[in-house]
C-alpha cells in the first residue's frame, strides 16, 4: 500500500515539474527511479518505465495539440485576412470599376490606322510622330508603361493560395490582365517606334536626295530644262518620275533611290537582265524590289503618253520623243556594280551622262516648250501613301495605363496594409 502511495505521489510531482518544464522527461524519470531503486529495485524499474510512458504520451499529445492550435490559428488568420481583404475591395468598387472600363483592356494592339500622306508631307508628318514617342519614352530603350509590374506580382503571390475566395480571385485575374496588355503595349510601343524611325529616316534621306538632284541639274538650266516630279494617269494606271529633264539629247526620266542613309555603306548590284540585289555593310543581301522593270514600265506608258499628245498639236512635224532611263543612288557610300544597261549614276554625273549622250537624233529646242506644258498640265501632283499613324493610339492606351496604375495604387497598398 505505500508503494502505491509513492507511486501516486511521484506521478503528482512529475506531472507538476513537467508542467512547469523545470527539467527534461528523462532527467526526471531518471532522478525517480535511481531514488525509487534504493528502496525497491523492482517499484523503481516499473516507476522508470511508467514516467518514460507517460512522457511519451505527453509528447505525443502536445505535438497533436500544437499541430491543431497552429492550424486553427492559420484558419483563423486566414479567415481574418480575407475578411480584411474582402472588406477592402469592397471599399475599392470604383477603382475597379475605373481599371475594368478603361479601353486600353480590350484593345488588342494588332490594328493600326493608317492615313494617306504625300511624300513630300512624310518627313513632317514622321518628325510629329517622333517627336511624341520621344516625349513619351525618351528612347527606344525606354519604353515604359507607367504600371509597375513588380507590385502586380507582389500582390499577384501574395494572394496566390486565396483564389479560392471569389473576390479575391477577380483582383488575381485583374492583374494578370493588367500584366499581359501592359506587355503588349510594350511590344506595340518598340513596333511603332522601329517603324517611325524608319519611315522617318528613310523619308528625309529620299527628299534629301531629290532635293540634291534638283540643285545640281539647277546649275545646268541654261542648257537642260528639268520638270521636277511629274506623275499621270493614263491607260487607267499611275506612272510617276522623281525627275523629267528635257534635252538636245532627248528626255530623261529619273527615278532616285536612297538606299539606307549617308553613314551606312553596302553594295547594289543589278545583273545583265536587270534584276537587282543590295547587301548590307556586313555582305548579308537585303530584299528590294526589281527597279529596272519599275522604271521601264513607267518610260513605256510616259512615251506614248507624250507623243500622242504631241501629235494632236502638230501631226506632220513633231518627231517620236524617245525617253531615256537613268536610276539615281542619292546614297554616296553605297557600292554600285551595275551590269545592265540601265544607267545606274550618283547624283554628280547626271548632267553629264546627259550630256554625253549619243542620240541618234537631236531633240529641237522648239519642241521643249510643247512637252513641257503637256507633261506640267496633266501632271497630278505627288501621290498619298498609306502611313501607318501610330501615336494616337500610343497616347490613348499610355494615358489609359497610367490611369490604371493610379487606381491601382490604392489597391495595392489597401491589400498590402492587410497581408502585412
Amino acid at each position: 500500500m505505500i508503494w502505491k502511495i509513492i507511486e501516486l505521489l511521484i506521478l503528482v510531482v512529475f506531472v507538476v515539474i513537467n508542467y512547469l518544464r523545470l527539467l527534461p522527461l528523462l532527467f526526471y524519470a531518471l532522478m525517480f527511479a535511481i531514488f525509487i531503486s534504493f528502496l525497491d529495485p523492482e517499484e523503481g524499474k516499473g516507476i522508470f518505465i511508467l514516467i518514460v510512458e507517460l512522457s511519451v504520451i505527453k509528447l505525443i499529445i502536445d505535438l497533436v495539440i500544437k499541430k491543431i492550435l497552429a492550424a486553427l490559428t492559420r484558419k483563423r488568420k486566414k479567415m481574418k485576412t480575407v475578411n480584411l481583404i474582402k472588406r477592402e475591395l469592397t471599399r475599392l468598387n470604383e477603382e475597379f470599376s475605373n481599371i475594368l472600363s478603361h479601353k486600353v483592356l480590350k484593345d488588342d494592339f494588332s490594328e493600326v490606322n493608317e492615313v494617306m500622306i504625300k511624300i513630300d508631307q512624310q518627313v513632317d508628318f514622321m518628325e510629329k510622330e517622333k517627336e511624341v514617342m520621344d516625349m513619351l519614352f525618351s528612347t527606344p530603350n525606354n519604353i515604359k508603361t507607367a504600371i509597375d509590374i513588380n507590385k502586380l506580382d507582389e500582390i499577384s503571390n501574395s494572394v496566390e493560395n486565396l483564389r479560392d475566395v471569389p473576390e479575391i480571385e477577380r483582383l488575381y485575374e485583374l492583374i494578370e490582365k493588367i500584366k499581359e496588355k501592359a506587355n503588349k503595349f510594350t511590344d506595340f510601343a518598340k513596333e511603332a517606334y522601329e517603324y517611325i524611325n524608319k519611315m522617318y529616316f528613310a523619308s528625309r534621306s529620299g527628299l534629301a536626295g531629290e532635293k540634291r538632284l534638283n540643285e545640281e541639274l539647277f546649275l545646268y538650266r541654261d542648257v537642260i530644262k528639268n520638270l521636277g516630279s511629274i506623275r499621270l494617269e493614263v491607260e487607267n494606271t499611275t506612272v510617276e518620275s522623281d525627275s523629267i529633264i528635257i534635252s538636245e539629247n532627248g528626255v530623261f526620266c529619273i527615278e532616285v533611290k536612297n538606299y539606307g542613309d549617308n553613314s551606312n555603306s553596302g553594295k547594289i548590284v543589278i545583273s545583265k537582265d536587270g534584276a537587282w540585289k543590295r547587301y548590307n555593310a556586313s555582305g548579308k543581301e537585303v530584299p528590294i524590289h526589281n527597279v529596272t522593270a519599275q522604271i521601264y514600265r513607267h518610260i513605256g506608258i510616259q512615251q506614248r503618253f507624250l507623243n500622242e499628245e504631241l501629235k494632236k498639236i502638230n501631226a506632220e512635224d513633231v518627231p517620236y520623243v524617245h525617253f531615256r532611263p537613268i536610276v539615281v543612288i542619292a546614297n554616296d557610300n553605297i557600292e554600285i556594280e551595275n551590269n545592265s544597261d540601265i544607267p545606274v549614276l550618283r547624283i554628280s554625273n547626271v548632267y553629264h551622262y546627259i550630256l554625253n549622250y549619243k542620240a541618234e537624233e537631236k531633240l529641237d529646242k522648239k519642241y521643249w516648250d510643247a512637252i513641257e506644258k503637256i507633261l506640267v498640265e496633266n501632271n497630278k501632283g505627288l501621290k498619298p501613301y498609306p502611313v501607318k499613324h501610330y501615336t494616337p493610339q500610343i497616347v490613348e492606351a499610355y494615358e489609359g495605363l497610367l490611369s490604371i496604375a493610379n487606381d491601382f495604387e490604392k489597391i495595392y497598398y489597401s491589400v498590402l496594409e492587410v497581408l502585412h
